[in-house]
């Protein structure tokens, strides 16, 4: 008769961590995530329900380019929808509803040949349509949405003056508001509204220097509040919004840059991040499904195609089957939550908790369950949320599957 008995080694190493107590051999990282199927230097970009679109700007030729992208991240497909009225680069330009406006820019290489038109992008009706112009041609401004109105910021003139001047555009009227101009006058600065209140960083002075420094508009005051300074000077950086945060990324001083820094304003403070791989002036940047994407930009002289997203440790790892653990999470409730893991996914949970105590990252974790408890499902997952974790316990363990006796 024949007797098969599977041996099992089992090497037992425990050891817990407290909330915010865990050391850890290494931080999330940027992923080199594709290419754009175009170049497009400086356009104008943005979401609208979770669609993105990216309108005009140059091409790797020189050309001044009408054309118009749309790229679903559910597909991961990119797909051309109808062309701007007017090729041109260096717009201000915002989401107010669900309709993309972008105002301003250049339109021929000479500075010379800017443009005070207004364009409006209906992805329903797949449409563009004119609308009141600007009160003066300008280029390089920062667009911002808040409310119904749609506000352009800075830049510079036809005589390529360095301009203070802000505007906003009734969306519903039809007509422009002069605003409360800047403190100073910026081009290439960056713009993004957050929680009621359109906040500006950075950008060339009249000196034509980068600068620091970062202003908060109170719509409802119409005052300009001066903020602390970014930890470092530069124009041509993109926001976004993350996790309740602001970020910075990149941009150039004398050179460019690819650091990302983290404004939180509820209480005015910085903090650095991960810096992505590849420096970049004027990218673009949105969030989808919990991920920063940043797209295109100059590297050096060049027009880019790059993406690049950020964080990458919730990406599938291959599991070894010989090093695991039980990954025991205890909730603030007193709940406790068991994992059997390979220890990849417990050092990507590692990573994310540590960064996320450190103030940037994703606020809830998802951990795949297996095969355990799975019934009917093809999959089943646990979201951890970070608040609500107490403290965590990993019990690390090897298998070793052995020999057949006969």
């Amino acid at each position: 008769m024949k007797v098969k008995v599977s041996i099992v080694t089992l090497v037992l190493i425990i050891f817990a961590s407290s909330f915010g107590n865990f050391a850890m051999a290494e931080s999330p990282f940027w992923k080199t995530s594709g290419e754009m199927p175009f170049y497009k230097g400086r356009p104008a970009s943005g979401v609208i329900n979770n669609q993105l679109y990216v309108a005009g700007g140059i091409d790797n030729t020189g050309t001044y380019t009408n054309t118009v992208f749309h790229y679903n991240p559910t597909t991961e497909a990119w797909t051309k929808t109808a062309p701007m009225n007017q090729g041109r680069e260096l717009t201000a330009y915002g989401v107010v509803g669900e309709k993309l406006y972008v105002a301003g820019g250049v339109y021929q290489n000479s500075g010379q040949n800017q443009t005070d038109a207004l364009e409006v992008f209906d992805p329903q009706a797949n449409t563009w349509s004119n609308l009141t112009k600007m009160t003066a041609p300008r280029f390089g401004a920062s667009g911002a949405s808040l409310n119904n109105l749609f506000y352009v910021i800075g830049g510079a003139s036809l005589d390529l003056k360095y301009l203070n001047k802000v505007e906003s555009y009734d969306t519903k009227a039809n007509k422009w508001n002069t605003e409360t101009s800047l403190p100073e006058a910026r081009l290439y600065g960056s713009a993004i509204t957050f929680e009621n209140k359109i906040y500006f960083f950075g950008g060339l002075n009249l000196d034509k220097k980068a600068t620091s420094s970062v202003y908060s508009y109170d719509a409802t005051t119409k005052k300009w509040t001066q903020k602390s300074d970014m930890p470092i000077a530069r124009y041509g950086a993109t926001t976004v919004i993350y996790n309740d945060k602001i970020y910075v990324l990149g941009g150039s001083n004398t050179t460019n840059v690819n650091q990302v820094d983290i404004y939180d304003p509820s209480s005015d403070t910085w903090a650095t991040d991960e810096a992505f791989p590849t420096s970049r002036k004027h990218p673009f940047a949105t969030v989808f499904n919990e991920k920063i994407y940043l797209y295109g930009g100059y590297i050096d002289s060049s027009i880019s195609n790059l993406i690049e997203t950020y964080p990458n440790y919730s990406e599938p790892q291959p599991e070894p089957s010989d090093e695991r653990a039980i990954l025991t999470i205890t909730m603030i409730t007193g709940l406790e939550k068991e994992f059997d893991l390979s220890m990849v996914e417990v050092n990507a949970f590692i990573t994310w908790y540590d960064q996320k105590d450190s103030g940037s990252g994703p606020s809830k974790y998802a951990i795949n369950k297996h095969k355990n408890n799975i019934g009917p499902f093809s999959k089943r997952t646990d979201y951890v949320i970070f608040n609500n974790i107490l403290t965590f316990e990993v019990n690390e363990y090897s298998t070793v599957t052995a020999a057949t006796y006969e």
